[in-house]
């Protein structure tokens, strides 16, 4: 058997075993004790080395609170948040005087804890995640009343309608959103994996074994759940701890959460298992502001101050995050909005533009995510090749080399998302045409187009044209 298999067959039977010893899997379930959302608690012993945990399969819009609980407030203990790897943490922060710690905040795929103490200080690690949320989308249309600057009032005349703007057939239907575990997408990722295990290989003939073992247990995520573990007698083995056992500390944080989302129960926050959203939400997650309520209204900004609690942990991880009234984007006053003389030629309008909007925000946050994951996975790949000079020269090649699988899955996402594009952007600026039309049949308005359909369609070309 040559080197290269048997060092590879190496990292993959002993990146398991590692994992062992390294991280216990954090695996949340419903619980009877909160309305909605999952819950684990688990505890131990730890000591300076600390006892890690990973949480995966996360959704960005879910958030997620972690109490840290000292059995004895004098022994402090401290949690350490991190996303890639264990060097550097997002959060690093030490019980307070009552012996807890509480964190919430939202991220996606993986996070990884660490709790470190005196050795045989004991603790409770608490985890709630909720399910994901659904905020209301803001519409672009204002009625020109409520408009900063109202446009001047035009009397309806008999002027001859000017021409409209044919509506390509062409751009009638525009492609959806790559998904982003399409073809080129998935050989990407794994074209950049599989050079980080070539690069763990290097590092074996370098006689290095024991930093790239190290580096595919962090980096690659290889993990085992308590429930799996074989009996054991470490004291810095978790448990999960059932509800009987729980301590004051841990009992008081999930009585604090409850009594939070028993607020959103009542203000008509729906805590299904697959989303959190108001009820007053249409059927694809849109709001009707022509249904709302005093209460509807008070429901809605209970569950947006309630996101508001829980930050992105990760900064990059800001630009994945679907922002349908995103900084900056200008607002759309229209005498049509909300009027029913203006009949179909307008909601057809607003529908298309509704669509486009959604269609090209989607796109946008696929084409973020790839982008950060591959990062990542780039950025291990770096550290990882900076270890052996051999590996460093193999991979400067491979990533240079535009014939690589990565490299043309890379330029094949991109050929893509340029594609649909241009379409979504057309199918856009022929909504915004076709609003134009409509305000002129109906207002004699013949420059709303160029006073606010174009600076609009400008914003979503800058916006979502790839820098």
């Amino acid at each position: 058997m040559k080197l290269a298999t048997r060092c590879a067959l190496l990292v993959l039977l002993l990146g398991p075993a590692l994992a062992f010893a390294d991280q216990w899997e954090i695996v949340p379930q419903p619980d009877p004790r909160l309305p909605f959302g999952k819950l684990s608690v688990v505890g131990g012993a730890t000591g300076p080395d600390g006892v890690r945990f990973v949480v995966n399969n996360l959704n960005i819009m879910s958030p997620m609170q972690v109490t840290l609980a000292a059995a004895d407030p004098r022994k402090p203990l401290q949690l350490s948040i991190f996303k890639e790897g264990m060097a550097q943490p997002l959060v690093q922060s030490p019980t307070d005087a009552s012996g807890v710690l509480t964190v919430r905040f939202r991220t996606a795929d993986s996070v990884r804890f660490q709790v470190t103490g005196e050795a045989g200080a004991q603790y409770q690690l608490m985890t709630w995640i909720s399910p994901p949320a659904e905020t209301p989308t803001p519409d672009a249309f204002v009625a020109v009343t409520s408009y900063p600057a109202a446009p001047p009032v035009v009397t309806r005349t008999a002027a001859p309608a000017a021409p409209s703007v044919p509506v390509s057939a062409a751009t009638q239907a525009a492609a959806p959103p790559a998904s982003p575990w399409s073809l080129p997408v998935m050989i990407l990722l794994g074209g950049i994996l599989l050079a980080l295990v070539v690069i763990i290989v290097l590092l074996f003939r370098g006689q290095r074994k024991g930093a790239a073992i190290v580096l595919v247990v962090l980096g690659l995520g290889a993990r085992s759940t308590p429930a799996q573990q074989p009996a054991a007698t470490s004291a810095m083995i978790p448990r999960n701890v059932p509800p009987a056992d729980t301590w004051k500390q841990t009992n008081e944080a999930l009585q604090k959460l409850r009594e939070k989302l028993e607020q959103l129960e009542k203000a008509g926050i729906k805590g299904e298992p697959e989303a959190l959203k108001f009820g007053g939400f249409g059927g694809e997650g849109s709001f009707d502001p022509s249904k709302t309520a005093g209460s509807a209204v008070t429901g809605v900004k209970l569950l947006l101050d309630f996101m508001e609690e829980f930050g992105l942990i990760d900064p990059r991880e800001a630009a994945v995050q679907p922002n349908y009234n995103p900084p900056g984007q200008p607002l759309l006053p229209s005498r049509c909005y909300h009027n029913p003389q203006c009949g179909a030629c307008f909601a057809d309008a607003q529908k298309k533009l509704d669509k486009s909007r959604q269609l090209l925000e989607d796109m946008y946050v696929i084409y973020k995510q790839t982008e950060l994951k591959t990062g990542r996975i780039l950025e291990l790949a770096d550290a990882a090749a900076g270890l052996s000079p051999y590996a460093k020269l193999a991979w400067t090649v491979q990533k240079s080399n535009p014939n690589e699988p990565m490299n043309q899955a890379r330029q094949h996402f991109y050929d893509v998302y340029d594609g649909n594009l241009t379409k979504l952007l057309s199918m856009s600026n022929e909504a915004l045409i076709a609003i134009g039309d409509c305000e002129r049949q109906n207002f004699g308005d013949f420059d709303w187009y160029n006073r606010y359909g174009m600076v609009y369609y400008n914003f979503q070309r800058d916006r979502y044209t790839r820098k």
